[in-house]
């Protein structure tokens, strides 16, 4: 039998934890079948164990490829697991990102059932979830960089709201949960989908160690000692806002980005880079991409309101109808 964990998001919920501080360990000690994505583990492990660091299955979907090449080999008689949160980013936030035209992540389920049918024999559907609020805010500043020399989206007002401080909704259309839930459900029934809640994560690790743990047939524990060592991409919060980082490319490092996207250069260059990341110089790296730290102010009591009441009777169907306590969905803000 072959059985495979789809973790397809949500983005700022401890993905990258859960992908380079769990899934890449437990692929190593032979618990699982991982097949990616994994960005911060040590670059030497990924050649050697087959684990792809960047997105095998969304980049397909979202422009439209062929998924059968997009290397993805299961097991057989092993638990495999692809985690790849940006299978939930909005259109228009991932076509922002990659700069083309993206297809609609609401297609997605269809496709990703289509191409799995001869190929697995029990799917879970794993979801993350944060509530919106947390959610935009966090989602922005993490991607700050690909806004701030766009005038109308360098700041997050900009980019969520319109003239009329209306939401902008086509932006956020993933943040109605329960919508993009349906599609999977669609696709695979809802028996087979599986929600966790980030918050629980914050306030509660013991039950979301025990919730995820039983998912992979692991020991909690193994679970817990993972999120209270480590936490990739934790952003440094002050009164004001969470900072972030943005690169001011130079000459010098534009020039290396055009031959390092020449299409027959672009496969050994991104070979070469991740050998020797952790040796280049910081001196080099100042040269060719200086950072600049950016402070993201955190949005106003009534912004926070205007986004709450928007996405308050969606959160509710994750009670009615994917069994979430309301209880704790009024705890963590979703309802």
């Amino acid at each position: 039998m072959t059985r495979l964990i789809l973790h397809i998001g949500y983005p700022k919920t401890g993905t990258t934890t859960l992908q380079d501080g769990l899934f890449v360990d437990l692929h190593f000690q032979g618990l699982i079948h991982y097949l990616g994505r994994a960005m911060y583990n040590r670059p030497e492990r990924f050649s050697k164990g087959g684990i792809s660091r960047t997105a095998l299955m969304s980049d397909s979907l979202y422009l439209n490829r062929d998924l059968n090449k997009a290397g993805l080999i299961f097991k057989p008689g092993k638990l495999n697991v692809l985690s790849e949160e940006t299978l939930v980013y909005s259109k228009e936030y991932r076509e922002i990102i990659l700069k083309k035209e993206c297809t609609s992540p609401f297609t997605f389920p269809e496709r990703i059932r289509d191409f799995l049918e001869d190929k697995i024999d029990d799917i879970l559907i794993l979801l993350t979830l944060r509530n919106p609020t947390s959610l935009i805010y966090s989602f922005y500043v993490e991607h700050y960089r690909f806004f701030a020399n766009d005038t109308t989206k360098d700041s997050l007002q900009k980019s969520l709201f319109d003239d009329k401080e209306k939401l902008k909704k086509p932006i956020l259309s993933t943040c109605y949960f329960c919508e993009l839930l349906d599609k999977y459900a669609v696709c695979f029934g809802k028996d087979k989908i599986r929600i966790l809640l980030f918050e629980d994560l914050q306030n509660d690790l013991e039950i979301f160690s025990h919730e995820l743990a039983s998912l992979l047939d692991i020991d909690k524990d193994r679970v817990k000692r993972v999120f209270e060592k480590v936490h990739y991409r934790k952003k440094v919060n002050s009164d004001s806002g969470y900072e972030t980082e943005i690169i001011n490319k130079t000459v010098a490092g534009k020039l290396f980005d055009n031959i390092r996207n020449t299409p027959f250069l672009r496969k050994p260059l991104n070979l070469v880079e991740l050998r020797i990341k952790n040796y280049i110089p910081i001196t080099m790296k100042k040269v060719f991409y200086p950072r600049k730290k950016v402070s993201i102010p955190k949005l106003s009591e009534e912004e926070r309101e205007k986004i709450f009441n928007e996405f308050k009777p969606h959160n509710q169907r994750l009670s009615t109808d994917y069994g979430i306590e309301i209880e704790k969905l009024k705890k963590y803000n979703y309802v």
